[in-house]
């Protein structure tokens, strides 16, 4: 090991008793080089890993994304569904939310998606589709001016803002009628 880079509260170890202090010995003892990261602080409250997974957790993942180097995203493999979305006329991409990835709250999200190094817009609904409900969380994604069979391939969701939440539908025509809202 050549350098270590931890927080500022970084604890280990059994019941959490390693610290930034007991590491910066043993790295000087190994001659590591340590690198602790001070307190961040955004709008004057503490900015910290827990914080910004409450607020994707509680959909306000435009605060999120402000807090982050990078906009809140994952990466899932195209995988087939019940092609339910061509019969209503909006054809979706369908992939299992990664199971590793702090839980968006269940929505509909406003995404930009990235196929093949391309970016188009896109609406998702993240959750468990409650008028077809699914055993686990996906993502299905409307993506405008779009078709192609992308089937297999690993595209790129990057949630950008949280349009309403995850609601069942009582029959087809209401669900169609949602989805040109949350379209538009």
């Amino acid at each position: 090991i050549a350098e270590i880079c931890c927080g500022y509260d970084y604890s280990y170890g059994k019941n959490r008793l390693g610290s930034t202090k007991t590491l910066a010995e043993f790295c000087k003892d190994k001659s590591i080089r340590l690198n602790v990261i001070p307190q961040v602080n955004t709008d004057g409250s503490r900015t910290s890993s827990t914080n910004i997974r409450g607020l994707i957790g509680n959909g306000e993942v435009n605060k999120a994304n402000e807090l982050m180097y990078k906009p809140f995203s994952f990466e899932s493999e195209v995988i087939h569904g019940d092609k339910r979305g061509r019969t209503l006329g909006f054809p979706t991409i369908n992939q299992a939310y990664p199971k590793n990835l702090c839980v968006a709250k269940f929505g509909v999200y406003d995404v930009s998606v990235i196929i093949d190094g391309k970016k188009y817009r896109g609406v998702s609904n993240i959750g468990i589709r409650p008028t077809y409900k699914t055993e686990e969380p996906m993502c299905e994604t409307y993506i405008h001016e779009f078709s192609g069979d992308i089937y297999g391939k690993t595209v790129r969701i990057i949630i950008n803002r949280f349009i309403r939440p995850e609601q069942k539908f009582e029959d087809a025509d209401k669900l169609v009628t949602q989805i040109k809202k949350d379209i538009d």
